[in-house]
């Protein structure tokens, strides 16, 4: 194990020491920071455990086989699965989009006079609608 391999998984090991060793604070692992030599002598000190078993320890938090890691990777790649999902998704309705706003533009090419019919019926009820509603808020 190195310093950057803690550095690495920080907030998982954080947690994971402070659950086998209680008697650490929180102003203790925040002093270590991720530091491996600081963690170990930190941990030494308030416990009196061998910095070989520490270090052991340590070792098998960050060991690719370990629970932490094997979860770590669950979650990433849930979380990747769920952003594909979510790009598969935003690709389809673009796509249905882009498809809608050719065939309007299709439609207008083809038909322009009920195009621009539709259009100015739109305008004059949103009008009515609105001119309504103004004069029955006075």
């Amino acid at each position: 194990m190195n310093a950057q391999e803690i550095r690495g998984h920080w907030d998982q090991i954080r947690g994971k020491v402070k659950e086998k060793w209680g008697q650490l604070t929180d102003d203790d692992l925040r002093l270590a920071g991720g530091n491996l030599d600081q963690l170990v002598g930190r941990i030494e000190q308030k416990t009196g455990q061998a910095r070989r078993d520490v270090e052991k320890f340590l070792d098998e938090l960050v060991a690719s086989d370990s629970p932490l890691m094997r979860a770590k990777e669950a979650a990433v790649n849930y979380g990747q699965a769920a952003m594909d999902t979510a790009r598969e998704g935003y690709d389809q309705i673009s796509a249905q989009a882009r498809d809608k706003y050719q065939r309007a533009g299709e439609v207008v090419q083809h038909h322009p006079a009920e195009s621009m019919a539709v259009v100015f019926g739109m305008g004059f009820l949103t009008g009515l609608v609105l001119g309504v509603l103004m004069s029955s808020d006075s």
